[in-house]
């Protein structure tokens, strides 16, 4: 992992999303379809984090994954880049701290840690994924599994759902709105994302959100929710959701060399 550059988050940023932490809950958080997909995910972290284990949840928010994750007997902390949603995951988490998700040196004296959570795009606002994947190579014990949801670069549903209403598909606009300001924002692949992680090996990959659009389209839960935990893993639908999730589990190779 040598050689790698640490760019920050930007300071616009990281603002705007300390405006968005107080509405974050009562839009994306109450939302019914959205509550739907991250019980996908955190029934994938009680598949692969150890029981009673060391978790840390990257890019955290309000922390409402951290408050389930320590309900269900883990022992985590949160960790996101914007100081105000570490205000709002204080309200919940027993330990949440603020940190660059990119260089996250200061809390390799804690570690080794039994797993990782990243959930719904938290990667996807990073400038470049070098010094994250540095830190979590730090951090996680060899065998440890890394769950990481990233927002994908290509979603038919939602791409369809345009369309149908005369609007152009959005996933080549490089920036989302976040409070008015336009936030940078990189669409990531799986493959984009596994490539950059070479301390760890592929266990697990599926599509979040890949049979309804979006919440901000209307998306809905329904059968097709109930369906696509079963296809979502099905090559071709993996690499067609609106969120990819992928599943790595922490190898004993040692990336510098």
């Amino acid at each position: 992992m040598k050689g790698f550059a640490t760019m920050p988050v930007p300071s616009e940023t990281l603002h705007a999303f300390d405006r968005h932490a107080v509405t974050y809950v009562a839009t994306w958080g109450a939302d019914p379809l959205a509550r739907s997909l991250r019980a996908r995910v955190l029934a994938l972290c009680s598949e692969y984090l150890p029981k009673s284990g060391r978790v840390l949840d990257l890019g955290c928010g309000p922390g409402l994954d951290a408050a389930v994750l320590e309900a269900l007997g883990y022992r985590v902390l949160a960790v996101d880049s914007s100081q105000g949603m570490i205000v709002e995951a204080r309200a919940r988490a027993a330990d949440a701290r603020c940190a660059d998700l990119s260089a996250l040196d200061p809390l390799f004296s804690e570690g080794p840690f039994d797993g990782a959570l990243s959930n719904f795009g938290a990667l996807n606002c990073l400038p470049e994924l070098g010094g994250f994947a540095r830190g979590l190579t730090r951090l996680l014990r060899p065998g440890a599994h890394a769950i990481l949801v990233v927002i994908n670069r290509w979603c038919p549903a939602e791409d369809l759902t345009l369309l149908s209403r005369g609007h152009r598909p959005r996933r080549h606009v490089a920036t989302v709105d976040v409070e008015g300001v336009p936030v940078p924002l990189t669409y990531l692949s799986a493959r984009q994302l596994i490539a950059a992680l070479p301390a760890f090996d592929l266990v697990h990959r599926e599509a979040l959100g890949a049979l309804v659009p979006p919440p901000d389209l209307g998306g809905r839960p329904g059968w097709r929710t109930r369906v696509e935990p079963y296809v979502a893993g099905w090559p071709g639908l993996r690499d067609a959701g609106d969120h990819s999730v992928v599943v790595l589990r922490r190898s004993d190779r040692d990336p510098s060399r």
